[in-house]
């Protein structure tokens, strides 16, 4: 299912998660990649890693003004085939603070998550 969903791709690594998952790190379309498929070969999620300056300016441009002060310092798209949703996981901070977001891709707050579904994703490629 990797080859067909990332043709002329070769997986940096392989990794066992929990769950009978297994997630192939690689670089895709220039960026950190992570491609996670259940044991059934069915694509859980697709994450991608992104500097500052690279964040979609929807993601951005919303968050920035709603946190007046902070800048962003990374992000991670979280692209989830079985939910069919696409996110943003952003890491924001000031001087003596650290904020992060959970956001749609038009930068509207997720309000549908549980924290343990947020934790999956938490950290950055």
């Amino acid at each position: 299912k990797f080859a067909a969903d990332f043709p002329n791709i070769t997986a940096k690594r392989w990794e066992a998660k929990f769950g009978k998952q297994y997630e192939a790190v690689l670089i895709h379309n220039n960026k950190a990649c992570r491609a996670r498929y259940f044991a059934t070969g069915e694509k859980h999620f697709t994450s991608y890693h992104y500097q500052a300056a690279d964040v979609p300016s929807a993601v951005s441009s919303s968050l920035l003004s709603a946190f007046a002060g902070f800048k962003i310092e990374w992000a991670t798209q979280v692209i989830n085939h079985k939910n069919n949703t696409d996110r943003y996981w952003v890491r924001l901070t000031k001087p003596g603070f650290v904020l992060k977001a959970f956001v749609n891709a038009d930068g509207t707050a997720v309000t549908d998550m549980k924290e343990e579904d947020m934790k999956e994703h938490e950290g950055g490629n």
